[in-house]
């Protein structure tokens, strides 16, 4: 009499195998997903202050910049941007809004002492 079928070595042998594939390939289709999801936040993010920052222009509340480093060019923006955003904690330093442990570039001394704010869609932005 003949059987048909797989033996159970056949059926472990393949699951190992596909095993193998699958924790090779997850840390990457991981990878790709997150980056995805930051891309999407960054526009987000992007488009939010593009909106903001034009809302500003054409309510002329703005002060035209003169350098970079511009102070009260600085302060009008950073007015306008308190203003249009729903605010949802303010903070006369970043220490409260952010924590230290996520530096920029691993320089947190930088921007310690700057104002920020967190908007309603938990956003850290910082002066």
């Amino acid at each position: 009499m003949k059987f048909i079928g797989f033996t159970l070595a056949e059926i472990l042998i393949t699951l190992g195998i596909i095993g193998v594939v699958a924790a090779l390939t997850m840390p990457t289709l991981v990878n790709n997903i997150n980056n995805i999801q930051y891309k999407s936040a960054y526009k987000k993010a992007y488009s939010d202050f593009s909106n903001v920052i034009d809302r500003a222009l054409s309510e002329y509340e703005l002060v035209p910049r003169n350098s970079t480093w511009d102070i009260d060019a600085g302060t009008s923006e950073w007015n306008a941007m308190k203003k249009y955003f729903k605010i949802s904690q303010e903070c006369e330093k970043l220490t409260p809004c952010w924590v230290l442990a996520d530096t920029f570039g691993g320089q947190p001394n930088i921007t310690t002492n700057c104002p920020a704010f967190v908007d309603a869609s938990g956003r850290v932005w910082v002066a």
